[in-house]
């Protein structure tokens, strides 16, 4: 797999460096002896200097600039213009070397030039003024006349490079073959070297990848340089799905949990039922009627318990894993309230206990699940009614300074420290809480979970004789 990606790496920046190679010879080439048009350039700018070839075929162009008056020559206006705009001069020589016609040639130019001194000032550039000198040939009638361009050679210059040209068609193939060979050799070390780099990250998060797939998580790496994003995406992946296996774990936990309780809960209604039932069955055990309907009653009770707590396993259970959906809606929080201890205080148990209800703002909206939330609350005042003398004072408020706030206080017994640890605790075992007449023992718990359910807290403080406060804030 890593060879692979970096041989085809390698392969994509070699044909890439070579195909960006023939475009800089090409451009270069085009520099060099790019084609010129003096139609067109040199008479709309000094375009003539964009190769160096430009100047060469300029002067070779010019004669089109020469007329012949009366056998004389001369150059036209149009080709003066020319020259000005170029900051160039003209000489015209005949047959011997003499000068017969100029135009803007430098204070040194010669008005005879001798064969020699003609090469050498096409050869070397500066010999006459500041300029290279380019000639031309023109033909009137059976005379031959020779013209001189000069420009400036800061604009264009001429130098000669010497060859063997008998070498170099002996050797070619080699110089092709060393030429090519040595371009791709370094093309494919630096294709090697760059690719080495960029790859060996990906290589770790090919292998990070492969070991999420094998499960495990435990994946991290440094977000910094081209592969940033993906270096983030793959930790964010790996703490997600950490997150999930320990979602998973917790969910399997919760549910060994359920049954143990449930196992545990059941066993003991379970074994007085069996135990009553047994005793039914024998005559021998059965003294009168009003006894038999006393077991027959215990045992309704123990199956009225069972019931309950397996409604209320349930219910926890779905509170628990988010499966109830909240059917939400918008109430006033004190009429809310006032229904509840209304309805409390209906009961025949509880008629003449003593409730308070008191609000710092009316109304109070929220919104809320109302069959759940009002379960939650009955759950909580219940308790503190059925776990405290007659004489109790409950005291029950909202207010909304910062949040929606909702407390529940009592002068009653208060909770023992270590029973108050464990009062949200599903696996605490004790016969305060568990297996009473009034439901399954895990009324704090479901309290609790429909509280969170609606995004809030419940908090709870308490000291011996002197009450228990149940704080909610939502």
């Amino acid at each position: 797999m890593n060879w692979k990606i970096t041989l085809r790496f390698i392969i994509t920046i070699t044909i890439v460096n070579m195909m960006v190679l023939l475009l800089v010879f090409s451009s270069l080439n085009y520099f060099l002896y790019g084609q010129y048009t003096l139609s067109r350039n040199a008479r709309d700018t000094n375009e003539i200097y964009s190769t160096p070839m430009g100047a060469e075929e300029f002067a070779s162009d010019f004669l089109q600039f020469i007329e012949f008056k009366d056998d004389n020559p001369n150059v036209s206006e149009e080709g003066i213009e020319i020259l000005k705009k170029n900051n160039g001069w003209v000489q015209i020589l005949d047959n011997n070397g003499y000068e017969v016609y100029s135009d803007l040639k430098p204070d040194n130019a010669p008005t005879h030039y001798s064969p020699v001194e003609i090469v050498h000032a096409y050869k070397y550039n500066g010999v006459i003024g500041d300029s290279s000198i380019f000639i031309g040939m023109i033909k009137n009638n059976d005379l031959k006349y020779s013209y001189i361009i000069g420009l400036p050679y800061d604009l264009v210059a001429r130098y000669i490079i010497y060859f063997n040209f008998s070498k170099i068609f002996k050797s070619y193939k080699q110089a092709i073959f060393v030429t090519l060979f040595s371009t791709l050799f370094i093309t494919i070390l630096i294709s090697y070297l760059f690719g080495k780099k960029l790859t060996n990250p990906l290589f770790k998060i090919i292998n990070g990848i492969k070991i999420l797939a094998s499960g495990d998580y435990n994946v991290y790496y440094p977000e910094k340089g081209i592969y940033k994003d993906i270096c983030s995406s793959i930790n964010n992946l790996s703490l997600k799905l950490k997150e999930n296996k320990m979602e998973k774990e917790n969910l399997n936990k919760i549910r060994e949990n359920w049954i143990e309780n449930f196992c545990h809960d059941v066993k003991t209604p379970l074994s007085s039922m069996k135990g009553y039932g047994e005793i039914l069955l024998d005559d021998n055990y059965i003294s009168s009627n009003e006894e038999k309907d006393n077991y027959l009653k215990i045992i309704l009770e123990k199956t009225d318990y069972i019931e309950n707590l397996l409604n209320d396993l349930k219910l926890t259970y779905k509170l628990q894993n988010s499966l109830i959906p909240l059917k939400r809606q918008k109430v006033n929080l004190n009429d809310f309230m006032v229904e509840i201890i209304v309805n409390i205080l209906n009961h025949p148990l509880y008629e003449n206990r003593k409730v308070n209800f008191s609000y710092k703002e009316n109304p109070v909206f929220i919104d809320l699940d109302t069959h759940l939330f009002s379960r939650a609350i009955n759950n909580l005042v219940y308790n503190a009614l059925i776990h405290n003398t007659k004489d109790t004072i409950i005291d029950i408020s909202t207010s909304n300074d910062n949040g929606v706030c909702i407390l529940i206080e009592d002068n009653g017994m208060g909770i023992p420290k270590e029973k108050l640890n464990h009062l949200f605790d599903r696996n605490y075992n004790d016969k305060l809480f568990k297996e009473n007449k009034k439901g399954s023992g895990r009324g704090m718990i479901i309290s609790k979970e429909v509280i969170e359910a609606h995004g809030g807290t419940i908090q709870v403080t308490s000291q011996l004789g002197q009450g228990t406060k149940i704080t909610i804030v939502l």
